[in-house]
């Protein structure tokens, strides 16, 4: 009997290939993802749009960049790079989760 899916070994290999990837390339992944995203949710939003007749790349791709380096780079620097200095010390996880939510909401966001 032939079957479609993956075994399990098959895809806890490529999960362990994806997590080594997020783990040694953080900018890159952080880029892709962020802009894999925004291409899906713009494109959607195009469909969805009764006053659009025909897809806007140039929208799309100024989606695409936008989220790839605001939301996947800078998102990286601050969330993995500055708010570990900034809140140093702290060692409950779910304090220091709400701290950084609460310094990206009232100081980073306004």
């Amino acid at each position: 009997r032939t079957t479609t899916g993956l075994s399990a070994v098959q895809f806890a290999a490529i999960g362990s290939t994806v997590a080594t990837f997020y783990k040694t390339s953080p900018f890159t992944a952080g880029f892709v993802t962020a802009s894999t995203r925004a291409v899906i949710a713009d494109s959607i939003a195009q469909h969805l749009d009764v006053c659009n007749v025909e897809f806007d790349f140039k929208r799309n791709i100024a989606m695409v960049l936008y989220s790839g380096v605001i939301l996947g780079l800078c998102c990286e620097v601050m969330f993995n790079h500055l708010f570990p200095i900034i809140f140093r010390g702290e060692t409950n996880p779910l304090v220091l989760a709400v701290k950084m939510a609460l310094f990206d909401v009232f100081v980073n966001a306004p």
